[in-house]
């Protein structure tokens, strides 16, 4: 199963219910550059799972000061992209892509 993290609160409650035995994180990132926003997403994550505290709002200082990802969106006029990319709990919806009939459909839980 491959879901994609948008939503804390969802994604935590959907692996907490599904107990998976492994859960692998996966950056992307563009053109070599390092997905840094995807990394300290993963890192968030992992820390609520695993009951420490985590505080969101030094993750979202990293990612605008610190994030190739985010300095591309701010440079093409995407802010406002970035701002809701950074709202915590901004949807309820767990999204995963599946493969189906040769291509890759996306779904939500």
């Amino acid at each position: 199963e491959f879901l994609i993290a948008m939503n804390e609160e969802a994604l935590v409650d959907y692996l907490k219910k599904s107990q998976p035995g492994v859960i692998n994180f996966v950056a992307c990132g563009e053109l070599g550059d390092r997905a840094l926003e995807d990394y300290e997403c993963a890192k968030y994550i992992e820390g609520i799972l695993q009951s420490r505290e985590v505080d969101f709002t030094a993750v979202k200082d990293t990612v605008l000061v610190s994030s190739p990802g985010a300095k591309r969106l701010k440079d093409k006029g995407q802010g406002k992209d970035l701002e809701i990319c950074l709202k915590l709990d901004y949807s309820q919806i767990v999204p995963y892509v599946k493969l189906q009939d040769g291509g890759v459909v996306l779904r939500a839980k």
